[in-house]
């Protein structure tokens, strides 16, 4: 099975979440590229999915239309939730781990929905939800209400250039800048690019010059989201990202995936860079979890 990559830039109303609440997700529904709908329709598509899941009793979350995002489902923050969407596309939300995702990934089922609730298959009733109500991440993504807002791109170029910069002082001269898409629908996410040629031992090295993670602007970025009006734009003023980072190489530069097939060992070697790239921020996601879960231990009556 081919496992389509995980994207870390996410719809913007999941960003802003993330922002806000440090561990509660992953990985979420791959960006752009459908076709376009009403706000309308799409709504009553969100608004029908979630009905569905509800009615089985899958713990959905229905977030209405706003000025940022159209509306979408997600999933309760309690729950522990993996997915999938024929195609290989999907994501994971709750408490789960990089070994749970890379379990689940790479499960035979690309050309199948496949969904785990806790533990607990439920993809048939996923399925029937899905292609019952029309509901579509990428159609919602794609959507007029989901175009890219230029302060959220600027401040995703200027994260992933400020890195790229960091990069060429540091023995990557050809590290080349994030270039802002021509189109905004989210089909296409900006990235400061690595040769593909660079090896694990050098990214580390690379990485410990050039941080791909910034707790205390983290930090920053959470006091922000929360003191933030919703107001003048997509994002809080002074509100930065983690630099956006990729490589050189059709599927990992930020474009649509390829439509070929890309080189297996490629793919492979290229992956596990990746995951490398973003080992900070999944050790940083997953300390938070325990914290959480070791405050709601201690909580507890004896």
């Amino acid at each position: 099975m081919r496992r389509r990559m995980l994207r870390w830039l996410f719809p913007l109303a999941v960003v802003l979440a993330l922002a806000g609440c440090g561990a509660d997700d992953h990985g979420l529904p791959s960006l752009g590229g459908g076709a376009s709908a009403s706000a309308d329709t799409l709504e009553a598509k969100a608004r029908n999915f979630f009905d569905c899941l509800r009615a089985a009793e899958l713990p959905a979350v229905f977030n209405e239309e706003s000025s940022a995002s159209p509306a979408w489902v997600s999933w309760e923050d309690g729950a522990s939730v993996l997915w999938m969407l024929p195609g290989g596309s999907g994501g994971g939300s709750g408490n789960t781990s990089d070994s749970d995702i890379d379990g689940f990934f790479n499960r035979d089922y690309e050309n199948s929905y496949a969904l785990l609730v806790d533990g607990v298959d439920q993809s048939e009733v996923f399925a029937a939800c899905h292609e019952s109500t029309g509901y579509d991440e990428d159609e919602i993504w794609g959507s007029s209400g989901g175009k890219a807002d230029p302060s959220l791109t600027r401040a995703i170029v200027d994260a992933a250039n400020e890195w790229a910069a960091c990069a060429r002082e540091n023995g990557w001269p050809t590290v080349k800048d994030a270039v802002t898409p021509v189109a905004q629908d989210q089909s296409e996410s900006p990235m400061a690019l690595l040769p593909p040629s660079i090896t694990e031992d050098q990214l580390r090295q690379l990485l410990a010059v050039c941080p791909s993670f910034d707790a205390e602007r983290d930090s920053a970025n959470t006091a922000l989201v929360e003191s933030w009006d919703g107001s003048g734009g997509a994002i809080p003023d002074g509100y930065k990202p983690p630099p956006s980072i990729g490589f050189d190489y059709p599927g990992f530069d930020g474009k649509s995936w390829p439509s070929g097939p890309l080189e297996e060992a490629a793919e492979v070697r290229l992956g596990k860079l990746q995951e490398i790239i973003y080992e900070a921020l999944s050790g940083y996601w997953e300390d938070a979890e325990n914290s959480v879960s070791a405050s709601a231990d201690d909580a507890k009556p004896e």
